[in-house]
């Protein structure tokens, strides 16, 4: 998740570059995000795929699993990357709307993906599926240089 650009994209970069099946799934449109990685890896057409997805949205996610058992079928690494951090100012200037969706997006989303993801990786009968939880820079309210 949270793969069209940053830390994300360098997971899902690394990945394909590896041989893997990689779905970009972010927040907004990831298809710059899709076609970079298809014009880097001209070999690895078929391997990459995109969506938009709203990881604090339970309807969003659910799309998500179905879009990844469509294209890819089955899943050994799932990787929980969106979050986001309410911008660079003081923990007690935040609005309390941008504090709720910190928490909607930052664990929410990690719970409802896991959970989802987990109850996909179970009908994988015998298939090693792991999961990855990411924290960013964004926990100081800095950018991620290099990314």
């Amino acid at each position: 998740t949270g793969a069209a650009g940053g830390v994300g994209y360098a997971y899902a970069d690394e990945l394909v570059r590896r041989g893997h099946q990689v779905v970009i799934c972010d927040v907004k449109d990831p298809s710059k995000a899709v076609e970079a990685l298809k014009a880097k890896y001209p070999d690895a057409q078929g391997l990459i795929y995109g969506t938009a997805c709203d990881v604090s949205s339970i309807e969003s996610v659910g799309k998500l699993i179905d879009f990844v058992k469509e294209k890819i079928g089955t899943v050994h690494y799932w990787i929980n990357n969106a979050g986001i951090n309410g911008g660079r100012q003081r923990f007690t200037e935040l609005s309390t709307e941008t504090v709720e969706a910190v928490v909607k997006i930052n664990l929410g989303g990690i719970l409802i993906c896991t959970h989802a993801a987990m109850k996909m990786m179970e009908e994988q009968v015998g298939v090693e599926s792991h999961i990855f939880n990411t924290v960013g820079s964004g926990v100081k309210g800095g950018g991620t240089p290099g990314y």
